[in-house]
């Protein structure tokens, strides 16, 4: 029986691949490319992919101008044969993929032995390339210069051609009358005139035809005979001349023609990969790992190909040790078949070392992939569907091993169901016993009853929503899944009468076990529900949080865009300010009788009047840290927290709540002895407010320290460390610090009005509340 992989859409999967390469040969591969099962050539056939995508990923794909399939060329110049002038271009222009080559490896910052040593493996033909084009020009013509005879051949035909062309307009003026038309023809490759055929005897010559209407006759004048014999001589020698160049290229080419075809082969191995490296770059494809010595199938997130982007669900399918067999079941929709249908491809993929879309794929090396998937009813054998069902599962249960992976879809229907459900068991018995791995579908009660009982077999479900009556495609491991028969004929409006009886026949039939295990199925259901819901929302949460950061993040550059426009506008004020200054002070000097104090005024007022103008160009903006003065008092400090347009600066010990338009940014003043915290033993009760901001680590636990151990000793509940949120480096390294120390009951960052995430409050033990 032929090996086949219908009902998996891989066909249809390679096409789509196919497209995205750049010439003919290399998309007949990913058309023709099979399964291979040999652990040696899938693996390698992967890690070239992977190392493809890797590429990609950082120099995009180089360029593949100018292939096409040159076999038979090649080969016709191995056997003698002379290949015409474009056909020798093209060839040129294919060695041109040397060159392309080169360029795009020099552009690889990444390690990648594999592809350079496809592109090392590449025979250099530029001076055949160049050799080519130097007798063969764009437009598939042999060039003039060629050889020298042939430039002299040609010249002479040039000259020639003018010959005729004076001659026949000799002729034409000499016999107008007779003439039908003052044009002339080629016949035979000769100047004819067309003469009326009731003055053809007025002109000697060669009559060569006659026109449709038999009105006029072509006539070779005598006078042209001997011009027209000499031009088609000098052809004959330029079609010889020609010959003779193309035969010489071609049997320069022909020791070559081994390595031409070589480097083919090569670039069409190197399109096929790019390709497939693009067509999972669009994707979101990875390639598999094998793995020769645990038997582990497993596909993160994974999506059919063939789905559209926006609808496609993506689901995670794993079978590993203690399970060897999946079993599938739920509503009879088509989404159990979905999901065998993807598993056998992306395992079909895989193993013919294409991509597959999903996050992580991990797969056993099989021996082979078995498929019973669809109707194969088969009118040449008048085999009814169930009879070519029984005729594929015997050959695949005679030929499957424990190295083996087994699709089944339905298993055991197309017949009566107390019969299928029993082939169904037998058959899933069977595989179990012989270690077969396994992935099968099922809508029966009884088989899923059986798979309950097997340490070996996973049972799982493809949900379905009643309200929209089509399957979600999501998959749910560990659910046995229910046919939902009954409601979806309740949506079709059955008779209630037929489906309240259904309903009785139902329940009596079902054992209190399987009611227990339904209910609980359904209260796990609701919860997988409700953490899918709780998924969603916490990545559109990330999602949200990304935007504000985006956000701060232009926020952040337009300020510092402004700020240093501000600079440059200040730059020039304050050159525009020398330059009058330079003219005030000769002024100055040019009055004989000036006053000192009258001289530095007018300076002040000079300088005083440039810095209003500077701070008029610049629109201050304030964030978190930046040091600022309150304008009009003496206050100044750190901002703390911002809220809309109001600002807290710790300043002095305490946090004051200002508007940010009464701010102004002001340089940090150098660090002295921390005036607001006693490093001393003295007794003196500390402040409520510890503040190390701008120290280094080691420096500010040691302040810490000290305060904490006075706060202590005043017998203080509560304490705020201010650090700053900065990088947090300085906040985590004092978080670290309380967690070790014994007189600390709690701590927590700042509240909305206690600096938020700058400060930290502190409880400590044994303190007055």
């Amino acid at each position: 029986m032929e090996k086949k992989y219908e009902g998996l859409d891989f066909d249809e999967v390679k096409a789509t691949i196919a497209k995205h390469c750049s010439f003919s040969l290399s998309q007949k591969d990913i058309v023709e490319k099979l399964p291979k099962f040999a652990y040696l050539e899938a693996n390698r056939d992967l890690q070239r992919g992977k190392e493809a995508l890797k590429l990609f990923q950082h120099h995009e794909a180089p360029i593949f101008a100018g292939i096409h399939d040159f076999y038979s060329v090649f080969k016709d110049i191995g056997r003698g044969k002379v290949i015409t002038p474009q056909e020798l271009y093209d060839v040129a222009t294919f060695m041109g993929s040397y060159q392309n080559m080169l360029n795009y490896k020099k552009r690889i910052e990444i390690d990648a032995p594999i592809i350079t040593d496809f592109i090392d493996s590449l025979s250099d033909h530029r001076k055949l390339k160049e050799l080519i084009e130097k007798k063969i020009n764009a437009s598939y013509e042999v060039r003039d210069d060629a050889t020298p005879e042939l430039a002299a051949i040609r010249r002479n035909i040039r000259n020639c051609e003018q010959e005729i062309t004076k001659k026949t307009s000799e002729i034409m003026s000499q016999y107008s009358g007779i003439l039908m038309d003052n044009i002339t023809a080629t016949r035979n490759n000769r100047t004819t005139l067309l003469v009326k055929s009731a003055d053809k005897h007025k002109m000697k010559g060669f009559i060569h035809d006659e026109s449709a209407s038999g009105q006029a006759v072509y006539i070779e004048p005598e006078a042209l005979l001997v011009l027209n014999n000499r031009l088609q001589s000098l052809r004959a020698n330029e079609k010889n001349e020609v010959e003779k160049i193309l035969r010489e290229l071609c049997n320069t080419l022909a020791p070559h023609t081994d390595e031409m075809a070589a480097n083919l082969e090569t670039l069409t191995l190197l399109d096929v990969l790019f390709a497939q490296a693009k067509w999972a770059f669009q994707k979101g494809a990875v390639y598999t790992s094998l793995n020769k010595d645990e038997k582990h199938l497993y596909f993160k997130d994974a999506r059919h190909p063939l789905i559209d982007d926006e609808k496609v669900v993506s689901n995670t399918y794993e079978i590993k040790d203690p399970y060897q067999h999946l079993l599938i079941s739920g509503s009879n929709t088509g989404g159990k078949t979905v999901t065998l249908k993807t598993i056998g491809l992306f395992t079909i993929m895989s193993m013919s070392g294409f991509p597959v879309p999903c996050e992580e794929a991990v797969l056993p090396m099989f021996d082979e992939v078995y498929v019973d998937v669809g109707d194969f009813q088969s009118i040449l054998e008048s085999l009814s569907t169930f009879s070519a069902h029984l005729s594929k599962l015997s050959y695949i249960l005679d030929h499957a091993t424990s190295h083996s992976l087994v699709l089944l879809d339905e298993l055991g229907s197309g017949t009566d169901p107390n019969e299928g459900e029993c082939l169904a068991i037998a058959i899933l018995d069977y595989l179990k016993k012989n270690d077969i791995m396994s992935v099968a579908t099922t809508h029966y009660s009884k088989v899923k009853e059986y798979a309950k009982t097997q340490d070996s077999i996973l049972l799982s479900s493809v949900g379905f929503n009643l309200e929209t009556m089509t399957p979600t495609y999501k998959y749910m491991e560990g659910f046995s899944g229910n046919s939902n028969a009954l409601e979806i004929a309740k949506r079709y409006h059955i008779k209630d009468e037929i489906l309240t009886y259904a309903y009785q026949l139902k329940e009596e039939s079902t054992t209190d076990q399987s009611l227990l295990i339904e209910k609980l199925e359904n209260d796990r259901l609701r919860l997988l529900e409700q953490q899918d819901h709780l998924q969603k929302e916490k990545v559109q949460l990330k999602q949200e949080q990304e935007k504000l950061h985006t956000k701060e993040q232009k926020q952040q550059e337009e300020y510092e865009r402004k700020l240093k426009e501000a600079g440059y506008k200040a730059d020039e004020i304050i050159e525009e300010a020398r330059e009058q200054a330079k003219t005030v002070i000769e002024e100055l000097r040019s009055m004989k009788e000036v006053k000192e104090h009258e001289y530095i005024k007018t300076l002040s007022k000079l300088k005083v009047q440039k810095e209003e103008e500077i701070e008029d160009i610049i629109e201050e903006e304030f964030k978190v840290n930046d040091y600022v003065k309150v304008k009009g008092l003496q206050y100044q400090g750190e901002i703390i927290s911002i809220k809309g347009n109001k600002a807290t600066i710790s300043t002095n010990g305490m946090r004051m709540n200002v508007k940010v338009s009464d701010l102004t940014h002001m340089t940090r003043p150098k660090k002295k002895k921390i005036a607001s915290v006693s490093t001393s033993t003295t007794t003196a009760r500390p402040t409520m407010e510890c503040n190390v901001i701008g120290m280094r680590v080691s420096e500010a636990l040691s302040v810490v320290q000290k305060y904490l151990d006075n706060a202590i000793l005043h017998k203080m509940y509560s304490v705020t460390i201010i650090h700053g949120s900065g990088t947090g480096a300085l906040r985590s390294a004092i978080h670290e610090f309380l967690k070790k120390q014994k007189y600390v009951k709690d701590f927590r960052l700042g509240g909305g009005y206690e600096g938020g995430v700058g400060a930290t409050v502190v409880t400590l033990k044994g303190g007055n509340n």
